[in-house]
């Protein structure tokens, strides 16, 4: 099985189709059941973020279908791993660790921040303890009402996205074609 990888950041937005953009956000469905506010976040922060040079998405490839994904923060003050996402039928292949290693370079650290949802704990907690993860906090119902949010590696610097208000939501298709000027 051959695996490709693929970063997007605006350099790969400006040269190629927006087609594993959209393909990334329909195989990320699945999180919006943990994340409420997904769908607004992808579309509001990650898109404009990869124009910005912000945010970056890494892409592994099998067979021309998206089987693991990571979507990554770089700014001043953070170097996050945002998302880490992996198909199910494709778990227990290396490709979270392919993925990590690929962020560490991405965002030129070996100890990025990610925060994992306590229900999810399980799931992740051999590649904490391989990259020596170290855990800061614990958010109470920052995402989801009732679910602890745990942080490793750094803070959460913002207020929790349940006590704003958020916009009503716009399409993704509506992000496919930004008015952005450069």
């Amino acid at each position: 099985m051959v695996t490709k990888s693929i970063v997007i950041n605006r350099s790969f937005l400006e040269t190629q189709s927006f087609n594993y953009l959209t393909q990334s956000f329909c195989q990320l469905s699945s999180v919006s059941r943990d994340y409420p506010n997904f769908r607004h976040w992808f579309n509001h922060t990650v898109v404009p973020g990869i124009y910005y040079n912000k945010r970056f998405l890494c892409l592994k490839v099998i067979s021309q279908e998206i089987v693991a994904i990571a979507i990554l923060k770089n700014s001043f003050l953070e170097k996050k791993i945002c998302t880490l996402w992996v198909d199910n039928n494709f778990k227990g292949l290396g490709l979270g660790n392919e993925l990590f290693n690929q962020s560490f370079d991405l965002l030129k650290t070996s100890n990025p921040m990610i925060t994992i949802s306590s229900t999810k704990i399980d799931e992740f907690e051999h590649l904490l303890d391989e990259y020596n993860f170290q855990i800061y906090a614990a958010y109470d119902s920052f995402y989801v009402q009732g679910v602890t949010e745990l942080s490793f590696n750094g803070y959460l610097s913002k207020q929790s996205p349940l006590s704003s208000n958020l916009k009503a939501d716009l399409s993704f298709n509506s992000m496919l074609q930004p008015s952005l000027s450069y």
